[in-house]
């Protein structure tokens, strides 16, 4: 038998399967035996592990993770013992079976592999990385000590594998399982520091229990406390140590203390040269503070470890447990170096890291900045071309770059717009009626809003009405066409960003003539005037007869609305059942007006009351609809 897979458990019911289903390759070739020692489990580890095993053995928990371990490995026959845990799995088990038939580990006593710590199965960037002696020969001396965090006792020489863990016991979405084992842990740890109150390692991992847990505080305290007795320590014992300067940064870090962040990284580096997640954290933390020349000094040698990574010490480093050198990570330094180069008005070099970003959003955060700056015409035509096909990046890119371009002198838009006239898309052609002119511009523009569907479009392609403000008629036709969610931001964008746009509404508002059964015309209505009334409020704080003018068609308009959708016979039983509380809102003062005209003032001041809850916008005005109801009723 070439390999011993070693395993302890206990409750594992959820993890189980996943871990063996990754090593069950090997056990089916006879190249491996599976070896588990259960501690107590309630749940249905038992069964789950005779699926895959009958040398399964039943020893009660003892508080001591590496006496457990031990006896785990006294059952182990195989000439390697490999040490697996049930919150793991094997990410490339054909690289452990190339491993182990290679003649080249006869000459080692213990192989290291790859092991990727991960803390959401969401977001598979955030990764840590750490090597660790996980195979070991099996000479019949290999055991391990220490109570909690148990440490092999492993001989030199050894040898690096491209075998990959990946360790899933730090996804915090099991909260009964993480408690469980944070008492665990927690207690060992605690019962270790008052036989040994200045053991560094034990206070550091309290802290990592606690932080893992969620208690920050308690968790820097114990961090605190490790760093203090660092500093009493010899060079040669700090160097041992220097993972205890990367948890109480990242602890700081998280807590938004970007100076003692800065202060520590940089008494870290001093020991630890090569530490690449100091150089990030410091790199952050300056950028934070505003010191950009000193931040961008640490993202450059950042990126010159993190090139270098595999030459350094520290990747082969047993003790450190790396969290910055993932995609995540290094997209943030890409990000924000690129941002300091911005500021700088560098935008060649920016775009060099810009383009290094995995990130699509962070990218596109970006992109369009720098690019229209750099008058990059092409490289904008390219990069659109390729994420055209996914339609919300294409929709974030698109807005980002129309804020870039309106920044821009005139003469320089009309030359933007031109080149992306070209694009054979809706966007291209948005870009070719932004540079015509009088009736070609109006006839492309009719062409656009005949086939445009503006839902979930970035809304500067709102704009394309203006062109239709003398043609109040052909505008409410478009309008009827559009979601009124879509509608109202819409109107509101325009409002925003074109003054003539009040007045162009107010009229059409006020002329308009829509028939109570024409669905589309009341939605259009409704979503003009909806926009309208707030923001004539917000910026006045008085109603004028106007506005309320329009707020009483508005009501009409949301009558006649709700009556083509609903059958209002049954409005009393149905009205609270209705999620829209706009349509709610029209019902109620459906059941307002009808009972206002029988002089029931009970039924409209209670009515009036649900009606001032549904639409909060509007509460001055329904404010003073309320008042001259109940004075035509008295």
């Amino acid at each position: 038998m070439k390999l011993s897979i070693c395993m302890m458990v206990k409750d594992e019911e959820k993890n189980l399967r996943r871990c063996l289903n990754s090593v069950k390759p090997l056990i089916e070739e006879g190249i491996a035996e599976l070896i588990i020692v259960d501690t107590g489990s309630c749940d249905n580890t038992v069964d789950i592990i005779k699926e895959y095993t009958d040398k399964v053995y039943f020893h009660l928990w003892n508080n001591n993770f590496s006496s457990m371990r031990n006896i785990s490995i006294s059952y182990a026959r195989g000439e390697w013992i490999f040490i697996l845990d049930a919150d793991e799995e094997v990410e490339n088990v054909e690289e452990l079976r190339k491993a182990l038939l290679n003649e080249k580990i006869n000459d080692s006593n213990t192989l290291i592999l790859e092991v990727k710590n991960i803390d959401t199965l969401k977001d598979k960037d955030n990764i840590a990385y750490s090597p660790s002696t996980r195979i070991f020969k099996n000479d019949g001396q290999f055991k391990y000590m220490g109570a909690v965090h148990n440490q092999p006792i492993y001989k030199e020489p050894t040898y690096n594998t491209n075998v990959s863990l990946v360790h899933y016991g730090y996804i915090l979405g099991d909260k009964e399982l993480m408690d469980k084992k944070f008492l665990r842990t927690k207690t060992i740890l605690e019962n270790e520091l008052k036989k040994d109150s200045n053991n560094v390692y034990y206070l550091f991992q309290l802290g990592v229990s606690y932080d893992m847990h969620g208690d920050f505080r308690e968790g820097l305290e114990e961090f605190k406390k490790a760093y203090n007795i660092l500093k009493t320590m010899s060079n040669r014992e700090i160097y041992d140590r220097v993972y205890v300067y990367g948890a109480y940064a990242r602890c700081y870090y998280a807590n938004d203390k970007y100076n003692e962040v800065i202060n520590i990284c940089k008494q870290g580096i001093k020991y630890r040269a090569d530490y690449i997640d100091l150089y990030f954290m410091m790199a952050m933390a300056e950028k934070h503070q505003g010191e950009l020349e000193e931040a961008k000094k640490h993202f450059l040698k950042y990126f010159e470890l993190i090139n270098n990574f595999h030459k350094l010490k520290i990747s082969k480093d047993l003790n450190i447990i790396l969290y910055n050198i993932n995609i995540e990570s290094k997209d943030n330094a890409y990000y924000n170096l690129s941002e300091i180069y911005i500021s700088e008005r560098n935008y060649q070099r920016a775009y060099e890291f810009i383009i290094l970003i995995k990130d699509k959003i962070k990218k596109n955060s970006l992109m369009p900045m720098v690019l229209v700056r750099l008058n990059g015409i092409s490289k904008l035509k390219k990069y659109y071309n390729e994420i055209k096909e996914d339609e919300e990046l294409t929709n974030y890119f698109l807005s980002n770059l129309d804020v870039e371009i309106n920044k821009l002198a005139e003469e320089e838009q009309y030359k933007i717009y031109s080149e992306l006239a070209a694009l054979e898309s809706e966007y291209g052609l948005y870009c070719k009626i932004k540079i015509l002119k009088d009736e070609e511009k109006v006839l492309k523009t009719r062409e656009f809003l005949n086939t445009f569907n503006f839902r979930n479009k970035p809304v500067f392609y709102s704009e394309i009405f203006r062109i239709m403000f003398n043609d109040s008629k052909s505008l409410l036709d478009y309008f009827k066409k559009i979601n009124l969610n879509d509608l109202k931001e819409i109107v509101k964008y325009l409002l925003d960003n074109y003054d003539e746009s009040k007045r162009i509404f107010k009229e059409l508002l006020l002329k308009c003539n829509i028939k109570s059964y024409d669905i589309s015309g009341n939605k259009a209505y409704i979503g003009i005037s909806y926009v309208i009334l707030i923001n004539e409020y917000e910026e006045n704080k008085t109603i004028y007869n106007i506005d309320y003018e329009i707020f009483k068609r508005y009501i009409d308009s949301g009558i006649n609305y709700v009556s083509q959708l609903y059958n209002m016979e049954k409005v009393r039983i149905i009205y609270k059942e209705i999620s829209s509380s706009e349509e709610r809102f029209f019902m109620l003062m459906y059941l307002i007006k009808e009972h206002s005209l029988k002089s029931d003032i009970r039924s409209v001041v209670r009515y009036i009351k649900e009606a001032l809850n549904c639409n909060k916008e509007l509460i001055k005005y329904i404010g003073k609809y309320k008042d001259e109801i109940l004075r035509d009723i008295s």
